[in-house]
Formats: structure tokens, C-alpha cells, sequence
């Protein structure tokens, strides 16, 4: 999803500012006070969103990897939520969905920002990337200590930890 993260500033003083290529778990280590948590912030913020917020100090810009051609209509597939009874499907729409959050897009549109994620970054992260973005803060972590149920990781996620441990290549 992620291609690179550009920082605003080196690791040090007088250093060039950073770009990192992030791998599928990428640590963040430093003294206290040192924005480790403020860029997880800005990060997750710009993943939602697709945009910078006016008081982000450490994140530059995210530059997304584009989804391959070929497995776009395969992404979408699986994004793609039944409409409710009450819901109005607009031509070349469907919706998409995961929890309580749902929302109806254009198809061609959502093509377009899979294949050319970086020209589009806010149709990109709030039609597909938020919906792939598992944030643990305080208010979430409490539910990783206790019993967890099985459940089939090629399905929905039904738990956090679901999200973390699923094969998005299998599924």
C-alpha cells in the first residue's frame, strides 16, 4: 500500500530530510519525546484521509504503490458490500464497506485511483486504503489480552488481531 514516507527532517541535525520504504512491520525507535508517536499519527491520519493535515510537523508526504493491473477487478470484488434494501445504486456504482463504515463509489473512478494511486491520493486512501488501515491505540489494545474466538482468516476480519495475522495474498 505504502511506496515511501517522506519525513520533513533527517535523523539528526543537518542530516537531508528522510525517506523511508517501509517493509511489513517497520519500527519506529527513540527516546522519549522524540515523535515516534506523533508521525503514527500523521501517518494514519494521511492513510484515512489522503491529505496532510495543517499541523503535521514530521510527515512530508506518502507516496502509495499502485495496484497491479491485472488484480484490480479482483481488489474490488472483494471490497464490495450488498447494497441495503433502502439503498439507491447510482449507474456504474457500488458499495464498499468494512464495520459500520460504508460508502457507495464510482467504479471507473475507484479503477483509476487503484491503477494511478499517487494522482488521486484522497480517492485512493478513503475508498481503499482506510479500509485496510488497522490503527491500535488505547482505546483498542485492551482487546488483545483477553479470549479470543477462532475464526476463518481468509474471511472478513472479525478482530484485530484477525487483520494483523490475515494473508491478503491468499485472500
Amino acid at each position: 500500500m505504502i511506496d515511501t514516507l517522506n519525513l520533513r527532517f533527517g535523523s539528526a541535525v543537518g542530516e537531508p530530510p528522510l525517506s523511508l520504504k517501509p517493509n511489513a512491520v517497520t519500527i519506529f525507535v527513540g527516546p522519549n519525546n522524540s515523535g515516534k508517536s506523533q508521525l503514527l499519527r500523521e501517518i494514519t491520519s494521511f492513510l484515512l484521509k489522503g491529505e496532510k493535515h495543517h499541523t503535521d510537523v514530521i510527515l512530508e508526504s506518502v507516496e502509495f504503490k499502485a495496484i497491479n493491473p491485472a488484480d484490480i477487478d479482483v481488489t474490488i470484488e472483494s471490497m464490495k458490500i450488498k447494497p441495503r434494501r433502502q439503498d439507491n445504486i447510482a449507474l456504474d456504482h457500488f458499495w464498499i464497506g468494512k464495520g459500520g463504515a460504508r460508502r457507495q463509489v464510482h467504479s471507473g473512478s475507484m479503477r483509476e485511483a487503484m491503477h494511478a494511486p499517487n494522482g488521486q491520493q484522497q480517492a485512493y486512501a478513503t475508498n481503499y486504503v482506510a479500509f485496510h488501515v488497522l490503527s491500535m491505540g488505547g482505546h483498542n489494545r485492551g482487546s488483545l489480552i483477553g479470549d479470543i474466538p477462532a475464526s476463518d482468516l481468509q474471511d472478513v476480519p472479525m478482530h484485530p488481531l484477525d487483520t494483523l495475522f490475515r494473508d491478503d495474498e491468499k485472500s
